[in-house]
């Protein structure tokens, strides 16, 4: 009963390190597709970004998980 007023850090400091991994991975993958699309001379819709997003999540998620044979 002593660490239940501190235990509300924890899903702070989850949505933190979360936040912070979001920003790097979706800068890093945004500079290659931006990088990709200019060096062929394509236009980029604003859908790829949120589609290459969503599946950089997804293969956190899945990830997270301890599957045999998984990713």
């Amino acid at each position: 009963w002593r660490n239940w007023k501190i235990i509300w850090v924890a899903p702070v400091l989850y949505a933190v390190v979360g936040g912070i991994e979001a920003v790097i991975a979706g800068s890093v993958v945004g500079g290659l597709l931006g990088g990709v699309y200019n060096s062929g001379f394509f236009r980029m819709s604003t859908w790829i970004p949120f589609v290459w997003a969503l599946i950089n999540a997804l293969v956190l998620i899945l990830s997270s998980f301890a599957i045999q044979g998984g990713l």
